[in-house]
């Protein structure tokens, strides 16, 4: 009973170290490096504006680190469309994806999420 006890504390201990570990996203635009993103911890969050673009804003939110889950949602001040957005699933390292395979999301940027580690 006490081998199991002491199996279950250091399995969590093992899992909950590994989820603190900040997860590295790179997203392209046309590719272009255009934001380098650190999502650290449960439900992190990161949002920025676009570079040449200071109307659009991309926030990822991070959902599940292994496989790395992320949705991702386009933002546009006085947007008549709707907005993008969508869930992505990056399974190993330089593991990417484009926003374009996504079916029925209208993201105004073509956008290409890469797992560099």
């Amino acid at each position: 009973m006490k081998i199991l006890a002491s199996l279950l504390a250091a399995l969590s201990v093992s899992f909950f170290a590994q989820a603190a570990e900040p997860v590295l996203v790179d997203v392209y635009i046309d590719g272009q490096l255009q934001e380098q993103v650190k999502l650290a911890g449960a439900n992190a969050r990161y949002q920025f504006w676009i570079k040449g673009d200071l109307d659009t804003a991309l926030e990822m939110h991070l959902i599940a680190p292994e496989p790395l889950i992320v949705d991702i949602s386009e933002t546009t001040v006085g947007r008549e469309t709707p907005n993008g957005t969508g869930r992505v699933k990056l399974v190993g390292a330089r593991d990417s994806f484009s926003v374009a395979g996504l079916k029925g999301a209208a993201f105004r940027h073509q956008y290409t999420l890469v797992r560099p580690n």
